[in-house]
């Protein structure tokens, strides 16, 4: 019998949950969740035993650090780039674009401009909030938001600031504030759709701008404001009225999976019927009438049936 078949028949220790999986291979624990793009993979390896496929579904050190030209290494199951530890949304996204067979370089090279941001809560916050308010990231790894300007493209809180395309304005970082809990404060501020229109009324300009991720210097928790803090960006569009904006589109913020329901809110099982209906209203934010669902009520039947997925 060949070594290499020999080691295929070697069980690594595992744990099996619902929710997660635990391996340990090579001596380092990885332990992969449900919501994570290997976990299907690695019931499929540990119920046919096919250990010779579990290096490749773990994604190890060594295909991670290939992948990332070893900018990004795995020490005892932690992600590390340089000494840090990565326990981020982005790191997860950037293995899945790649089992995709989507580009990861624009997100590596946004990661590597995020961790240089002296703000630990901006490096933990800002690319949950580019995805959740949906700003895409461009193939340099900065990112692009919108601002309200006054008809002049000057800015409308000091009318000093000049926002005409190329002006690249910029504050002291010490002097900008930090506080993610203070909604509004001393800085730059830009940010999705909804605060532009809000905050810039029917006369105002929206203009485009380009932000390096290290001069992102707060993301507000008050999500009405919907907006980011920023010492320094680049405007590289004019954009129109504020009232006429459509939102961005970007293959690096794939858009949030419509959930397909299989039970109902009492746990009973659906028919297939139903399931299509309530599939088909998430999808088109419309009810079996064709009547606009309000926020709330969307937000109900995620809430339902995300827990009861197939």
């Amino acid at each position: 019998m060949s070594t290499k078949n020999k080691k295929t028949k070697i069980a690594p220790s595992y744990l099996l949950s619902d929710n997660f999986v635990m391996v340990v291979f090579k001596g380092e624990p990885y332990t992969v969740h449900k919501d994570d793009f290997r976990f299907t993979e690695l019931i499929k390896i540990i119920k046919n035993q096919n250990w010779s496929k579990l290096e490749e579904a773990l994604i190890t050190r060594k295909a991670l650090e290939k992948m990332t030209k070893g900018e990004i290494t795995i020490k005892n199951g932690v992600l590390y780039y340089g000494d840090k530890v990565l326990e981020h949304t982005l790191t997860t996204k950037i293995l899945k674009f790649k089992a995709d067979g989507l580009p990861i370089t624009p997100l590596i090279k946004f990661l590597e401009k995020l961790l240089s941001n002296p703000n630990q809560n901006s490096i933990e916050q800002l690319y949950n909030y580019l995805e959740r308010y949906k700003l895409p990231i461009t193939e340099t790894g900065n990112f692009l938001a919108m601002k309200a300007v006054t008809s002049n493209f000057k800015d409308k809180y000091t009318g000093k600031i000049d926002n005409s395309i190329g002006a690249t304005p910029s504050l002291p970082r010490a002097s900008c504030n930090e506080d993610e809990n203070v909604a509004c404060g001393p800085s730059l501020h830009a940010g999705n759709i909804d605060y532009v229109k809000n905050y810039g009324g029917g006369e105002s300009e929206a203009i485009l701008v380009e932000i390096n991720p290290k001069d992102v210097v707060s993301c507000p928790k008050c999500s009405t404001y919907q907006k980011l803090r920023v010492c320094a960006y680049k405007v590289i569009g004019k954009l129109g009225k504020c009232v006429n904006l459509t939102p961005f589109k970007s293959e690096y913020l794939p858009q949030k999976e419509v959930v397909k329901p299989s039970r109902d809110s009492k746990g009973r099982f659906l028919s297939k019927d139903k399931k299509n209906t309530l599939t088909k209203s998430l999808k088109s934010k419309r009810d079996s009438k064709g009547r606009f669902l309000s926020k709330k009520e969307l937000t109900r039947l995620e809430d339902n049936y995300n827990e009861t997925l197939n």
